[in-house]
């Protein structure tokens, strides 16, 4: 019969001195260790630059958009604004116009408040500087009156004269030179 053992039993019948040690390889350790180190920090880092640039990516994208969109914008304040400089021209040359051209509702308002009961306009020439009305009236002094009344009106008139003067059927015929101020802008 045979001897067994459950346990197994290892007997190194070498000599102490032939024994190898079995020791680590320090410097395989090491450069794995740095080998691996470093492939995760190239990937560590190759992942977050790969998202910055994405990032990067789409902010550009977003402002090139933006640019695109407010150069439009400037395209069209232009337009606008040299619509509303030729709109403003326009106006210009109207108050031009308007504040060149004299009052004539205040003139007319002035004859009309200066001429007494018994003077009637037949005619009058309106142009820029002067004023010929031809006119009738009963009497001399209401003439007189007329030009009298007129002459409180220098804002308006420079002088008024007689150009001529007419006795016909008991009335008298007149004409009349207004010459009207320089109208101030």
């Amino acid at each position: 019969m045979e001897l067994k053992s459950s346990y197994r039993i290892k007997i190194n019948l070498i000599p102490k001195k032939y024994i190898v040690k079995k020791t680590p390889n320090w410097i395989r350790i090491l450069f794995f260790t740095l080998t691996l180190g470093m492939t995760l920090y190239f990937l560590y880092a190759y992942t977050i630059n790969g998202n910055r640039l994405q990032i990067l990516t789409t902010q550009i994208e977003s402002m090139t958009a933006e640019i695109n969109y407010l150069k439009e914008q400037e395209t069209r304040l232009q337009e606008t604004q040299k619509q509303i400089d030729i709109i403003q021209n326009r106006i210009d040359v109207v108050r031009s116009l308007i504040g060149s051209e004299p009052d004539w509702l205040k003139i007319v308002n002035s004859i009309g408040n200066s001429m007494p009961d018994d003077v009637f306009l037949n005619s009058a020439n309106f142009t820029g500087t002067q004023i010929t009305c031809a006119g009738t009236s009963q009497s001399i002094f209401s003439i007189a009156q007329f030009i009298e009344s007129l002459s409180r009106y220098q804002d308006l008139y420079l002088n008024a004269e007689f150009q001529s003067l007419s006795l016909k059927d008991s009335l008298y015929d007149f004409n009349l030179i207004l010459e009207l101020k320089k109208h101030e802008s």
